[in-house]
């Protein structure tokens, strides 16, 4: 499936978000249910990734890298967020490129200044999405603000303790999952590359604390991570030539 224009895009981003919503709002009752909305929201991100190259998974790689920095945080930032909610904003963390156009999308050329203006939108098109719903507003700001610099040179000019932890934390595992995923593009990095860029980042475009956890990460923990998305896209990829071979 392509989706071709902005209007298309931002109607599969509504559709995915009001069906996220039900889910959120259904399993806030109880742990068990939690579960089960995350699953359920993951395997529509995953089905729709999957019909992209140079996405392929990149939203559910963030949630496990978010997860696993999360877990290596000491326990007084743990006690300033809620590990649920860290997994709805990874999942969501691109929902803003459904209203970007497609062919900007796929142009990995150099971009013009309109093109970069209109990528450059993206998470406040998340915000625009996300932020009418009162559970999704704090992760509709997470979102918003993951791309600022610690440095203050960022679109919105925080700097350093003015962006959320969240946000710096969806910064770091965003980045390290763009720049060791595959894309039509460019060769993957390596893990100790990506850590190499990671720490060259850090300090004025990424928060030097929240890379020096995830560095502690174990690399098993980190490869663990990737090979369950690789085998979770796989089934979604199997799917989609199953249906194909049955049209034919």
């Amino acid at each position: 499936m392509i989706y071709d224009g902005p209007k298309l895009m931002l109607l599969f981003g509504i559709i995915l978000i009001i069906i996220s919503i039900v889910i959120f709002i259904y399993s806030i009752s109880a742990r068990r249910k939690e579960a089960y909305g995350i699953k359920a929201l993951e395997m529509i991100i995953g089905a729709i990734e999957s019909d992209d190259p140079n996405l392929n998974g990149h939203s559910l790689y963030v949630r496990r890298i978010v997860l696993l920095l999360y877990d290596n945080l000491p326990i007084n930032y743990k006690l300033e967020m809620k590990r649920r909610e860290l997994e709805y904003a990874a999942l969501l963390i691109d929902i803003g490129r459904f209203g970007v156009p497609r062919d900007i999308l796929d142009n990995h050329g150099k971009l013009n200044q309109e093109e970069k203006n209109v990528i450059s939108r993206h998470p406040e098109m998340a915000v625009k999405i996300l932020s009418p719903v009162k559970p999704f507003e704090k992760i509709a700001m997470w979102i918003k603000y993951q791309h600022e610099r610690v440095d203050g040179r960022g679109k919105y000019k925080l700097y350093r303790d003015d962006i959320p932890i969240q946000s710096k934390m969806l910064a770091v595992a965003d980045t390290f999952a763009a720049i060791t995923m595959s894309r039509t593009y460019r060769v993957p990095y390596n893990y100790d590359e990506a850590l190499a860029e990671l720490r060259m980042a850090s300090g004025h475009q990424l928060d030097e604390e929240i890379v020096g956890y995830f560095c502690n990460i174990p690399i098993k923990d980190i490869e663990n991570a990737l090979e369950d998305v690789k085998d979770q896209m796989k089934y979604f990829h199997d799917a989609k030539r199953s249906i194909d071979n049955r049209g034919e």
